[in-house]
C-alpha cells in the first residue's frame, strides 16, 4: 500500500480518538460531581487535545502553519505531567497533596518550557534543529531535541514513572476488589510512554511519525471503556474509604469462591483479626460459627439469625445479612455481608427479660398474698413462694416479740425440721444484726462465719442439712424494722444481683402483707402500678395526652383522624363528634391557609418533623397564632404509621412581641429630641457669648426637665405593664381622694389663671378600694392636662356622682364616676381613636408648645383599668375636653 495512504489511515485513527477523549471529557465535565472526574476530565481533555494537535501538525496546508500549531500544540505535551500527577493522587486518595504550593511546584518546569518552545527560534534550547518530510499532501514535522528538549522529556518520564509507582504502591495496600482498577490504569500509562520513549530515542529511525499520541488516545479509549462498560469510578478506593471505613456495620466482600476480598475496620474489631490476615482466607476460616451454605441463597438479601464470637476473651453477638454483588451484565462476581453488633441490645432485651420475670414472680407472691388473712396463714405462703422464686432450699422468718427485744422464728421452709419457737436477741448473732442495723447480710457459709450464733437447737438442723450459702433482710414498714426473713443455698456460692434484687423486693411485699395496714393500700398500689407500666401503656399514653395544655391530633397515613385531646377541641371549636375518625384534609384545609397547608404536606410526604407559626381559623371564624408542630409516629417495626400534630395558641404572645418592638421604636424616639437639643445647645453654650449663655442655660434646663418627665414616664408605665399597678388593695375615701387631688392643682391653677371648681359630693358616695397613691395619680394627671388646655381666666369643673347600670359607664355594675370638665380645644375625630396610645401627643401640643411625653393618658388608663374600671371621653371638638374616670362598686354604701 502507498505510504500516503498509510499516514491517511493513522490521520483518521488519530482524529477518531482525539475526538472520542473530548467527548469524554465532556462527559466527565456532566458528571464532575462524581469522585474523581474533575482531574479526569482534565487528563482526557489533555489527551484528546494532543491528538488532535498531532492530527493538525500533519494535515497544516504549509511549513509555517505546520511550525505555527506545533508551538501552540505543545501546550498539550507540557500540561501532560501535571494532570496526570493530578489524576493519580487523587485516585490514590492523595488529595492532600494537591494543594496550591504543589501545584505551581508541579508546574514550574512546563511553563518554562512552553516558553522556551515559543521562542525556540532564538536559542534552539527544546528542537536543535528541525525540517519538513513533504509525502503527498502532508508534511511531517521532524525535530532534533536541544538540551532542554531532553530536560523536559525526563521530567515527562519521571511524572509518568511517579504516577505508576503511586498506583503500583496503591495495589500493594487494596484489596483483590479493587486491583483491577489500578492495573487498567497502570497498562493505559504505560503504552504511551513506552511508544514515546521507542520514538524519542530513534529505535526505529525509519519511522518519521510521534505514534505517542496515539498511545495516550488508546490508552483514553481503554480508560473511557472500563468507565462506560464496566463502571470503573462507580466505587472508587477513595469513596470507599470515606464511605465504608466510616461504617459503624462491619462490611465483608467475598469472591465467587467465597473468600475474603475486602472488609472494612469495624469489621476487624468485631473479629478481631486484621485485613492483612484475614484477606484472601475463606470466610468459615475467621468465622467459624458461621453455618451458612452460600450456594443455596437466591439473587435478594437474606437476614440471618445471629451468631455468637468470642473476640479477645469478650463475648459478642453479631446480627448478618447477605446479599449477592452482580456485575452489570447480571454475571455473579461475589457476596456481601453486613455484621451489626447487637450485643448490648440483646443484653438490654435480656435484662428486660429478667426484670419481667421478676415482676411476675413478685406478682405471683403478692396473689398468694392476698388469699391470706391473718399473719399465721401469710408467713408460709412467703416462705413457700419465694423459695420457689429464688430457687432457695432453706427459708425461715423471724417477727420481733411485741415491745421487747427477742425475734422469735415463726415459720421456715422446709417444714420437715419443726423448729418453730427459736428465739434470737436483738443485736446478737445475724438475725439480730439484720434487726438492730436493717441492712442486708450475706454469707457465703453459715457453718463458718464469726457472725452466725447457731443455738443448740439449730445445730442439729444444720448439720443434717446442706445449709452453706445464705441471704438476710429486714422486714420493715418505713422505719419500723418488725422482723428478719433468711433464704438459703444447698451450695456454696454469692448471690447475683438478680437474686438480691428479687429477695428484697419479696422482701419489701412481704413486710407490707404482714402489716395489715398495708395489704390492700399498699400491696395492690404497687402490684396495680408495675402491671399499668408493663400492660397499660396507652392507657398512660392517653393521660398523659388528655392532661397536657397543648392541642395534640392523630391522624393516620390516609390522614383519619384517630384522636384529637380535649385541648384541641377547646383552642379549635370542634367537638370531638366532628373530629374523631373524620377525614383531616377537610378541617384542615378549613383551619390554615394554602401555604401552611401545602408546607405540612410535604413534611408528612418526607415524613419529616416540621415546625413553624402559622395562622388557624377557629370553628367560629376567628383566627390566632399558633405554633404548629408536626412529628410522625412509627409503630414496632420502625415503619411510620401516622403524624402528630400539636400547636399552642401565640396570639398573646406575638401581640406582646410586637407591642414590645413598637414600645422600643416610640422610647427610642421619644428620647432622641431631648438628647439632641440637650448636647446641640451644650455646644453652643461652650461657643456663646456671655448675654446669650442665660438662654442657653434655660433651654438646657428646660431639656433636662423634659427628658427626666419622659425617663419617670417610662419607667412609671414598664411598673404598669409588669403588673405593679396596684400595690395594696385598701379602703380610699372619694372625698379625701378627690380633695387631695384639687389641692395638689391649686398651685398650677392659679399660675395659669385657670379656676377649679368643685360640685358637692353625693351623700351615698361609697368607700372605693384599691391603691390609694395610684388613683390620686390618675386623677392629678387628668386634672393638670385640664388645666393645661384651658385659656386665661376660664374655669375646671371637677363633679363626681354615683352611676348606676343605664349610667355613661358600658359597665354593668354601680360604680362611681369622677368627671373632669374644660373649656379648651377639645379633641378632634382625628385624635379620638390615638388619645390614648402611648407617645401620642395631638395637634394642639405640637401647635402650642406644650411639655409632655405623649404617656400621661397611657399611664391613666392602665391605673384605672388595673382597679376594674374605665377612662372615657365625653365630648369632641371645639366644646371642651370631658374626660371621665368610672371605678366599680367595691364596698356597701356608707351613710
Amino acid at each position: 500500500m502507498n505510504v500516503y495512504w498509510l499516514y491517511v489511515i493513522y490521520l483518521c485513527i488519530i482524529l477518531a480518538a482525539a475526538t472520542i477523549n473530548l467527548s469524554i471529557a465532556v462527559y466527565a465535565w456532566h458528571h464532575r460531581q462524581q469522585p474523581n472526574m474533575g482531574s479526569f476530565m482534565l487528563l482526557m481533555f489533555n489527551l484528546g487535545s494532543y491528538g488532535l494537535f498531532n492530527f493538525l501538525v500533519i494535515v497544516a496546508p504549509t511549513e509555517a502553519s505546520t511550525l505555527f500549531i506545533a508551538k501552540l500544540g505543545y501546550l498539550s505535551v507540557v500540561l501532560l505531567p501535571i494532570t496526570w500527577l493530578s489524576f493519580t493522587l487523587q485516585y490514590t486518595g492523595q488529595t492532600e497533596r494537591l494543594r496550591p504550593h504543589n501545584i505551581i511546584l508541579f508546574s514550574l518546569l512546563p511553563v518554562v518550557t512552553y516558553l522556551l518552545t515559543l521562542t525556540n527560534d532564538w536559542h534552539g534550547w527544546i528542537w536543535r534543529s528541525y525540517d519538513f518530510a513533504p509525502i503527498g499532501a502532508f508534511v511531517l514535522f521532524n525535530v532534533t531535541f536541544g538540551t532542554w528538549g531532553w530536560i523536559f522529556y525526563t521530567y515527562v518520564y519521571m511524572a509518568m514513572l511517579a504516577g505508576i509507582g503511586m498506583l503500583l504502591r496503591f495495589m500493594r495496600h487494596t484489596s483483590a476488589f479493587y486491583k483491577r482498577q489500578a492495573i487498567i490504569l497502570v497498562a493505559a500509562a504505560l503504552l504511551p510512554f513506552l511508544v514515546n520513549v521507542l520514538f524519542v530515542y530513534g529505535v526505529f529511525p525509519e519511522v518519521k511519525v510521534d505514534f505517542t499520541a496515539l498511545g495516550f488516545s488508546f490508552s483514553g479509549l481503554i480508560i473511557a471503556w472500563e468507565l462506560l462498560h464496566n463502571a470503573l469510578f462507580e466505587f472508587l478506593p477513595v469513596a470507599r474509604d470515606l464511605l465504608i471505613e466510616k461504617m459503624r456495620e462491619g462490611v465483608i466482600v467475598l469472591t465467587a469462591d467465597n473468600r475474603i476480598a475486602d472488609m472494612n475496620l469495624a469489621t476487624q474489631k468485631m473479629l478481631g483479626v486484621t485485613a492483612e490476615t484475614a484477606l484472601g482466607k475463606p470466610l468459615t476460616e475467621i468465622m467459624p460459627n458461621l453455618e451458612i451454605d452460600l450456594t443455596s441463597l437466591d439473587d435478594g438479601e437474606r437476614p440471618y439469625p445471629t451468631i455468637n464470637h468470642i473476640t479477645n476473651q469478650q463475648y459478642q453477638t453479631l446480627e448478618i445479612s447477605i446479599t449477592p454483588l452482580l456485575l452489570k451484565n447480571s454475571l455473579f462476581s461475589g457476596w456481601l455481608i453486613i455484621l451489626r453488633d447487637i450485643t448490648d441490645r440483646q443484653n438490654a432485651e435480656f435484662a428486660l427479660q429478667r426484670r419481667v420475670r421478676e415482676l411476675e414472680a413478685v406478682a405471683s407472691v403478692s396473689a398468694a398474698l392476698r388469699t391470706a388473712e391473718t399473719v399465721e396463714e401469710m408467713l408460709p405462703l412467703v416462705l413457700d413462694q419465694s423459695t420457689q422464686v429464688i430457687k432457695a432450699a432453706f427459708g425461715s422468718i423471724y417477727l420481733l416479740e411485741p415491745n421487747s427485744d427477742i425475734l422469735t422464728l415463726r415459720a421456715m421452709y422446709p417444714d420437715s425440721h419443726p423448729m418453730v419457737g427459736v428465739k434470737h436477741q436483738l443485736g446478737k448473732g445475724i438475725t439480730g444484726h439484720v434487726a438492730a442495723t436493717g441492712q442486708i447480710y450475706m454469707t457465703l457459709d453459715v457453718r463458718q462465719d464469726p457472725m452466725a450464733q447457731i443455738l443448740p437447737q439449730e445445730a442439729d438442723l444444720v448439720k443434717a442439712t446442706s445449709l452453706r450459702s445464705q441471704i438476710s433482710l429486714p422486714l420493715q414498714v418505713q422505719d419500723e424494722i418488725f422482723g428478719v426473713v433468711h433464704w438459703g443455698l444447698g451450695e456454696k456460692r454469692p448471690f447475683t444481683s438478680g437474686e438480691i434484687r428479687l429477695a428484697q423486693a419479696i422482701a419489701d411485699i412481704a413486710a407490707n402483707a404482714i402489716n395489715r395496714a398495708m395489704v390492700v393500700s399498699g400491696l395492690e398500689r404497687e402490684i396495680a402500678a408495675r402491671t399499668a407500666i408493663i400492660r397499660a401503656e396507652e392507657g398512660v399514653r392517653t393521660t398523659i395526652l388528655n392532661s397536657v395544655q397543648d392541642a395534640i391530633l392523630m391522624i393516620d397515613l390516609n390522614y383519619i383522624i384517630n384522636y384529637a385531646n380535649p385541648a384541641f377541641a377547646a383552642l379549635t371549636g370542634y367537638t370531638p363528634e366532628e373530629l374523631l375518625n373524620k377525614n383531616g384534609k377537610s378541617i384542615l384545609t378549613q383551619m390554615m391557609d394554602e401555604d401552611d397547608w401545602q408546607s405540612l404536606l410535604m413534611a408528612t410526604a418526607q415524613t419529616r418533623v416540621l415546625k413553624q407559626e402559622v395562622q388557624l381559623k377557629h370553628n367560629s371564624g376567628r383566627v390566632y397564632d399558633a405554633l404548629l408542630i408536626v412529628s410522625p409516629m412509627q409503630g414496632d417495626d420502625g415503619k411510620v404509621t401516622g403524624f402528630v400534630l400539636s400547636h399552642q395558641d401565640i396570639t398573646r404572645r406575638k401581640e406582646l412581641e410586637r407591642a414590645r418592638s413598637q414600645f422600643m421604636v416610640n422610647v427610642s424616639h421619644e428620647l432622641r429630641t431631648p438628647v439632641t437639643n440637650i448636647r446641640l445647645y451644650t455646644d453652643l453654650l461652650r461657643m456663646a457669648k456671655p448675654d446669650k449663655r442665660e438662654q442657653y442655660l434655660q433651654v438646657l434646663a428646660d431639656q433636662s426637665k423634659r427628658l427626666s418627665h419622659l425617663v419617670q414616664d417610662i419607667l412609671e408605665m414598664t411598673a404598669l405593664d409588669s403588673g405593679d399597678a396596684v400595690r395594696e388593695w385598701q379602703p380610699i375615701s372619694l372625698v379625701t381622694l378627690v380633695n387631695q387631688a384639687v389641692q395638689f392643682c391649686t398651685e398650677k391653677a392659679q399660675t395659669n389663671h385657670v379656676i377649679l371648681r368643685q360640685t358637692p359630693f353625693p351623700n351615698n358616695l361609697p368607700i372605693i378600694y384599691g391603691d390609694e397613691r395610684r388613683l390620686s395619680q390618675a386623677l392629678t394627671e387628668l386634672i393638670t392636662n385640664a388645666i393645661t388646655f384651658s385659656p386665661t381666666g376660664d374655669e375646671v369643673t371637677i363633679t363626681t356622682a354615683v352611676t348606676s347600670e343605664t349610667a355613661v359607664s358600658t359597665q354593668k355594675r354601680p360604680g362611681v364616676t369622677i368627671t373632669i370638665q374644660d373649656n379648651g380645644p377639645g379633641v378632634s375625630l382625628e385624635e379620638y381613636t390615638h388619645i390614648f396610645e402611648r407617645f401620642y401627643r395631638g395637634d394642639h401640643t405640637a401647635a402650642g408648645h406644650i411639655p409632655g411625653t405623649g404617656l400621661g393618658l397611657s399611664i391613666v388608663t392602665a391605673i384605672v383599668q388595673a382597679h376594674g374600671g374605665q377612662v372615657m371621653v365625653q365630648s369632641v371638638d371645639e366644646r371642651g375636653g370631658c374626660f371621665a374616670i368610672w371605678l366599680p362598686q367595691n364596698q356597701a354604701l356608707v351613710d
